[in-house]
């Protein structure tokens, strides 16, 4: 169990009936700090992608990737259109 988690539900009873607690894990103080941490962490993460340009980049070695796959397989998946194109024909 988390530490966050026994200290949020540390004094907590279940509802007799739904046996599900009535307390919110995020009203904690401590998630409020890790909450804007994580927004910190995630706008340095956007003004990172940005200043790089990760998606083109992302984009380009993906492509490029794709390529070589096609071209070291072109048999193989030239082959496997036929038959799906066959089949498909009836």
């Amino acid at each position: 169990m988390s530490r966050i988690f026994g200290l949020a539900f540390a004094n907590v009873t279940p509802d007799p009936v739904t046996k599900v607690s009535k307390v919110d894990p995020y009203a904690h103080p401590e998630m409020k700090v890790l909450g804007e941490r994580e927004i910190e962490l995630a706008s340095q993460d956007l003004s990172c992608r940005t200043k790089t340009s990760y998606r083109a980049e992302t984009h380009k070695v993906q492509f490029a990737l794709e390529e070589a796959f096609i071209a070291a397989n072109k048999v193989e998946l030239e082959e496997f259109k036929t038959v799906a194109e066959q089949a498909q024909a009836g």
